[in-house]
């Protein structure tokens, strides 16, 4: 794949606000890329769309590392990295899929966030305050912010590992 043929998805469905790209520019800067860029045979962009708006004008160079002539299972046909100026590493694949297999990956891609919150773990297992994992990326909801969840005094009841009846403060 050559750095002119990647081009966005027109029906990419989802976009960021300034303050998510932002935390999405820092977090690349601080972590690199935790789990790589796909693409469609011809380089559309199948998964990465944000993350590749913000490395792109940071590639010095794509390397490909391998080629398959036949398609892996997944569809890969080709699988590399790209390597910015830093010298930081990125990677990708290349699929070989019908423009329905490239739409419901794509759906799938920005649906995945499928996992769910578990507030107890946080407050018992992780030695941070709310406002703390917040700025990690907790959502503030999790915490019981806008009106959902916790209250203000249950939250502080939960955090300091309060109990009521021997039983653990609900988590919302």
């Amino acid at each position: 794949m050559k750095l002119q043929d990647i081009h966005p998805n027109p029906k990419n469905p989802r976009f960021l606000r300034k303050e998510k790209s932002e935390w999405l520019e820092d977090s690349l800067n601080e972590f690199g890329d935790m789990s790589g860029y796909v693409f469609n045979k011809g380089g559309m962009i199948i998964s990465a769309h944000q993350r590749w708006e913000k490395i792109k004008p940071k590639v010095k160079e794509v390397v490909v590392r391998e080629t398959f002539k036949k398609p892996l299972p997944d569809g890969t046909i080709e699988r590399g990295h790209f390597e910015l100026n830093d010298g930081t590493k990125h990677d990708y694949s290349v699929r070989d899929w019908t423009p329905e297999k490239a739409d419901r990956a794509t759906i799938r891609a920005n649906a995945q966030n499928a996992g769910e919150w578990d507030a107890d773990v946080l407050a018992n297992q992780w030695e941070y305050e709310p406002e703390v994992l917040q700025d990690m990326g907790v959502p503030e909801w999790v915490f019981g912010g806008d009106g959902v969840g916790l209250t203000d005094e249950e939250m502080s009841d939960f955090f300091s590992n309060d109990t009521t009846n021997g039983e653990q403060m609900p988590t919302g």
